[in-house]
C-alpha cells in the first residue's frame, strides 16, 4: 500500500482542481509504465436491515 501526500502552490484557487487532476493522471500513468500493480477499487454492499421490534418491558 502506498500513500502520497503532495503539497503544491498554484497561482490562483481556480487552478487547484486542474493541477490536482493533471498530477493524479501523470502519477497513475507513471505507475502503470513502471509496471507497478494497482488494486481495483473495493466494492461496498449496502443492505437494509428489518426494523427492530419494540421491546415492551412491564417491569416499571
Amino acid at each position: 500500500s502506498m500513500t502520497f501526500n503532495c503539497i503544491a502552490y498554484v497561482n490562483s484557487p481556480r487552478d487547484v482542481s486542474g493541477v490536482k487532476s493533471d498530477l493524479l493522471f501523470q502519477i497513475l500513468e507513471s505507475l502503470r509504465n513502471a509496471k507497478l500493480p494497482m488494486t481495483s477499487p473495493q466494492s461496498m454492499v449496502l443492505r437494509r436491515l428489518p426494523p427492530i421490534a419494540e421491546s415492551h418491558d412491564d417491569r416499571d
